[in-house]
């Protein structure tokens, strides 16, 4: 799934999908960036469990469900849990999920997530930092979670990376390694937002063959 990103206020977008190259069937990776009221800004990134045309299907519902709570105006934590109660309902599947809300007046980030990677942080004069501390459950294990949320105050020239676990995981190497690695990737990478989700994937994938879709959504804070 590519995404036409829309000219968002304050920030400054770039994003890729690549779909796996060793299985022929597509996978249900997915990026969302969009407007939620004159003060707000919705970025997801998704990821439903499988492959096939039964998880792009899946990936369609997960994608419109959790759009349609944001533009409610819930809160990052809100989103998820009415996401997941939906989906417990009407999927088979599960699916992994970083949600956030930005705030333009307070240039403040919300996200939280639901079984899925932790969004990293890229600042001018700092090492990249993952952004941690809120893991629930993947939308649709269950219909009855809390989750939680974190939040970090942004300046111009920050840069959110948010990604699927396409992007880092090897099945030959574990997760702290394939996390460490992609903050070496993103190393010196800050101000950089419209060529790095190419650059992380030629950095992190040293041929084309890739056995996961890979999602990458990046966001520089510009005002």
């Amino acid at each position: 799934l590519n995404l036409d990103l829309e000219t968002l206020r304050g920030v400054r977008t770039a994003a890729l999908h690549r779909p796996a190259t060793i299985s022929s069937e597509a996978g249900g990776d997915w990026y969302d960036a969009t407007t939620i009221d004159e003060r707000r800004l919705l970025f997801v990134i998704g990821d439903v469990a499988h492959h096939g045309t039964a998880a792009v299907g899946e990936m369609g519902r997960a994608r419109a469900i959790v759009l349609t709570h944001a533009l409610q105006g819930a809160s990052p934590r809100r989103i998820a849990a009415r996401s997941s109660n939906t989906l417990h309902r009407l999927s088979d599947t599960f699916t992994t999920a970083c949600i956030a809300t930005y705030e333009h007046t307070s240039r403040r980030l919300t996200w939280t997530s639901a079984g899925h990677p932790s969004p990293e942080l890229l600042r001018r004069g700092h090492p990249p930092q993952f952004l941690v501390g809120t893991h629930g459950p993947p939308l649709g294990v269950t219909g009855d979670v809390d989750y939680e949320m974190g939040q970090v105050g942004l300046e111009v020239g920050d840069i959110i990376v948010f990604y699927s676990d396409g992007l880092i995981e090897r099945r030959t190497h574990d997760i702290d390694s394939d996390m460490a690695r992609l903050l070496d990737a993103c190393r010196d990478q800050a101000g950089l937002v419209a060529d790095l989700p190419n650059a992380l994937v030629e950095r992190l994938h040293t041929t084309t063959a890739h056995d996961d879709d890979i999602a990458v959504l990046a966001v520089e804070i510009t005002e």
